[in-house]
């Protein structure tokens, strides 16, 4: 049965193939079928730990993404029961859900509470190793939940925040604050500091306030300081060399008439 079905399945699996082709944004060049919406995110997962080379999982509350292996730690609710113990390294933070607030707040008095406490799940319950977060756009589950305007994209901007450093540099060794603002700052520092905790930076409050040199921790996985610089003698510098340049060209052009 199998057999004939493959060889049924070819002609309109190409038209939908098709189909998709010509309404997905430019540049998507291959289409994969699933059979179901968990085998769907099992493979996005997979493929998110194949290009971010992390390995970690952050859902929402309410939310159902299947009940296969890889996605059933972030499963909401009664569904999970008995069928532990659950793959580790996924975390689960509150959903916006504003008729009934996870964190019995008012929207938009709450400023989206909600996405600063996914960024504190991350921040202290991963080991800083995020390969993707999964949200739905309107949880159907937990009862037709739709998120306030802004939430979804406080969300990717949240994803792309953890993504943008670990993607293209594999992490970092070291955090420099430098010039005027991240020189001056602390309360900079520290808001960046926070941010950026998931990579592996814990700061020393103390050191912090006397501007270092070396604001981190001792035993901080990530190093952070503050290195004065003399911006008037690097505009100076620069100008100069621009001038030169210039005062060169005219000599050419000179010798050129």
């Amino acid at each position: 049965m199998n057999n004939a079905l493959n060889q049924l399945q070819p002609y309109p699996f190409e038209k939908l193939r098709a189909l998709l082709g010509s309404v997905t944004p430019e540049g998507l060049t291959r289409i994969q079928l699933f059979s179901g919406g968990a085998e769907a995110v099992e493979a996005a997962f997979r493929l998110a730990k194949s290009v971010t080379k992390n390995f970690e999982f952050v859902g929402f509350s309410g939310a159902f993404h299947g009940k296969t292996g890889g996605v059933l730690p972030l499963l909401w609710g009664d569904f999970k029961d008995g069928l532990g113990p659950f793959v580790p390294g996924t975390y689960v933070a509150p959903y916006a859900y504003c008729y009934r607030c996870p964190l019995k707040l008012t929207h938009p008095d709450c400023g989206m509470a909600c996405v600063e406490e996914t960024r504190s799940v991350i921040r202290n319950q991963s080991g800083g190793r995020v390969a993707a977060i999964i949200v739905e756009p309107m949880q159907g589950t937990a009862g037709n939940v739709i998120p306030p305007p802004g939430f979804i994209a406080a969300v990717r901007g949240l994803a792309k925040e953890i993504g943008a450093l670990t993607a293209v540099l594999g992490g970092i060794d070291g955090l420099v604050f430098t010039a005027g603002i991240g020189e001056n700052s602390a309360e900079i520092r520290r808001r960046v500091v926070d941010a950026s905790a998931w990579l592996g930076i814990e700061l020393d409050d103390d050191a912090n306030a006397r501007r270092g040199p070396r604001i981190s921790r001792e035993g901080s996985r990530v190093s952070a300081w503050v290195i004065p610089t003399n911006e008037e003698l690097m505009i100076a510098r620069h100008t100069g060399m621009l001038l030169g340049l210039i005062e060169e060209a005219c000599l050419v052009l000179c010798a050129l008439l």
